[in-house]
Order: C-alpha cells, then structure tokens, then sequence
C-alpha cells in the first residue's frame, strides 16, 4: 500500500462509515479468507461476501454490488490480476471503479509494476498486518487516486509518487514575475477599499 497521508491517519472514518462498507474477498485459501474477515469485522465492516477465485467473484459481483475488493494475486483458476483486468474492462460503470486490494507475497518491482498496469488500486504484501489493511482501506476510500480512462488503460492514476523534476523548467519564462507582497500596505489598501 502507498503512503497514506498524514491527515487520514490523525482523521480516520467514522464506525458508521465502515458499517455501510460492503466488501468482496477473494482467495483461494479458506483460513486467509476467515483471517481477512475476522480484521474486517474488528474494523467494523459487516457486509463481507466470500469468492474462491476470480471467476466466481465476477459471478457474485452480478448479484451483490460491493463497495471495495480484496483479492489474492495467486487465486486459481482465475487470479486477482485477471480479475482486476476484468472488472476495468467492464461496461458497467460500478465495477468499472471499484476499489481493488490486491494481497500478494510477491515483492518484487516487476510485480508491482504488473499490478498497477492491470488497474489495482493498491497492493498489501504478506505476511499482512491488520495496521497496513486498515490504512489501505483508508487511503482507498478517503483518498482515492483520480480515475484514468485511456485507450490502453482503465484503472486508478498509475501516478502515485510526486518527485520533483530535475530538468530544466521550460515554462518559468511564460510565467509572469512575483512581487513579494508588503502585508502592511495590504492590509492599508482592503481598509481603503471597505471604507
């Protein structure tokens, strides 16, 4: 998972909020499954459906909306991956956006890389802790990355890093020059102004 910003962490969602969260999990491992609704439950989300696979949580996805996904990357016969690719591609809006949580205990950048092309939205390694699910669910829901439509990606902004760029700035000379501004005769000028 990304970092989450500091004002969520200092700010986190109301009980009520996680009780309307409805969640999908998906993994082929019935013991992680019961593990990752025990947490979701401590958390206090109550509306949690269960899937083996990919291929049947898109089956329960056309009859139980959710409001966020939780899957293995390793599930078979259809893998999270694929059932991230199948949910960007959809028509329908609804699943289109939905927030994927992908578990995997690959750490690798190639991984995570593939992950992201594929259109999840973030990505918990294993062995998982209950902090780092309660602050991707956090930065899932209260601080979504923006949704990109192009033709060759559907998917949250694969964009999450913000380093500064070390070019030369091309646009510095079309921007006009800044006045440093004296707040004494500000303030003097909005009196004037009020008066």
């Amino acid at each position: 998972c990304g970092k989450v910003p500091p004002t969520l962490l200092g700010n986190a969602m109301s009980d009520s909020a996680f009780d309307r969260l409805s969640v999908l999990l998906v993994d082929d491992n019935r013991f992680m499954r019961g593990v990752l609704h025990t947490l979701l439950q401590a958390f206090g989300v109550h509306r949690i459906y269960d899937a083996g696979d990919g291929s049947e949580a898109l089956q329960r996805l056309r009859n139980t909306p959710v409001d966020l996904v939780i899957c293995d990357s390793d599930t078979k016969p259809m893998d999270g991956l694929a059932l991230t690719r199948s949910l960007r591609a959809d028509p329908d809006r609804t699943k289109t956006m939905l927030p994927v949580l992908l578990l995997s205990g690959h750490d690798d950048e190639r991984q995570a890389a593939t992950a992201r092309d594929a259109g999840v939205t973030e990505i918990l390694g294993k062995p998982l802790s209950p902090r780092d699910l309660y602050l991707c669910l956090l930065a899932a829901l209260e601080s979504p990355r923006p949704f990109v439509q192009t033709e060759g990606y559907r998917g949250p902004s694969r964009r999450r890093q913000t380093q500064a760029f070390a070019g030369s700035d091309r646009r510095a000379a079309a921007r006009p020059a800044q006045t440093p501004v004296n707040l004494g005769q500000l303030s003097a000028l909005i009196e004037e102004l009020a008066s």
